[in-house]
């Protein structure tokens, strides 16, 4: 069975990665948001509160944490006017398998998550989020 520790995460150290959750119109969101380990079930990540990724995990609590080498989708996720239209190509999705997001079809590896708790201070929110789907490639992502 595969474990957070198996995709290169470590307690308390930071890992880019790329979440995306589905806005309230249904339509896909996608980011680069650095998350953390807190054990080997739970991760943490503090995202601005003016974020989409913010409000939509409000919301729906829950999003898929993906796991990608690929340089183009951390740029067009991030730079949302790079792509056609201002939004990130929607084929590059799939529905997730446990939870209510979108999956990168094409991820190295991907973590399905349920928000637990969150901690807003004003300006951002602190998530942590249950692991409940882990998935990988036969070479773990790094």
């Amino acid at each position: 069975m595969v474990e957070l520790t198996d995709l290169g995460f470590s307690k308390d150290m930071f890992s880019e990665t790329i979440v995306s959750t589905y806005n309230p119109d249904g339509s896909i969101n996608a980011a680069p948001i650095g998350l953390k380990m807190k054990d080997t079930q739970h991760l943490s990540m503090r995202i601005f509160n003016t974020s989409s990724t913010c409000r939509n995990l409000k919301l729906k609590k829950q999003a898929v944490v993906n796991l990608t080498s690929n340089i183009e989708i951390f740029y067009k996720s991030a730079f949302k006017e790079a792509n056609i239209d201002g939004k990130i190509p929607t084929h590059w999705f799939v529905n997730a398998d446990v939870v209510e997001a979108p999956k990168l079809s094409s991820s190295d590896g991907s973590i399905e998550v349920l928000i637990d708790s969150m901690s807003d201070d004003g300006e951002r929110t602190e998530f942590s989020c249950k692991v409940k789907s882990l998935y990988a490639m036969k070479k773990y992502p790094q």
